[in-house]
């Protein structure tokens, strides 16, 4: 997924503000979005991908998160809520990158610990979306190399 530069990004932007209006007129509290060029991260982005090469190159990345660190041990009413948000935010970037012609995929597994590092104080990574050019290629897993070719 190469990325496509700046009218990607312009076109993310618009597609965050749509999310926010779904979200608004569906009464879901909206999660923290964060919209991040790839020029913009330092650090190690693969390892922050969790060795998913391919999504190295893309252009932009949306980052969805909380005020607080999710809590593995129990899924409660607000962590429920969270993720159906999440997903509402996500599901119309996924529209927003199919009606503009760009590559789009939530990325399942992700360092949050690296992602963190790029919001505002206090937020956590909850979800992350990759954006770019699309390529015709296999899909390498790092734990698992050619599953997905």
């Amino acid at each position: 997924m190469p990325g496509g530069g700046g009218r990607i990004t312009e076109r993310v932007a618009a597609g965050v503000e749509l999310a926010r209006t779904a979200l608004d007129g569906l009464r879901l509290e909206a999660p923290g979005v964060h919209l991040l060029d790839r020029a913009d991260l330092d650090g190690d982005l693969l390892a922050g991908l969790a060795g998913q090469e391919h999504l190295t190159s893309a252009s932009t990345f949306v980052v969805l998160s909380s005020p607080r660190a999710p809590d593995d041990a129990a899924i409660g009413v607000g962590l429920q809520s969270l993720l159906v948000a999440c997903g509402v935010a996500g599901q119309v970037l996924y529209l927003v990158a199919a009606r503009h012609g760009f590559g789009v995929t939530g990325v399942g597994g992700f360092d949050p610990a690296f992602w963190n590092r790029h919001l505002p104080p206090g937020r956590h990574a909850v979800y992350l979306v990759a954006f770019g050019r699309p390529v015709a290629a296999d899909k390498h897993d790092a734990l698992d190399p050619g599953a997905h070719g």
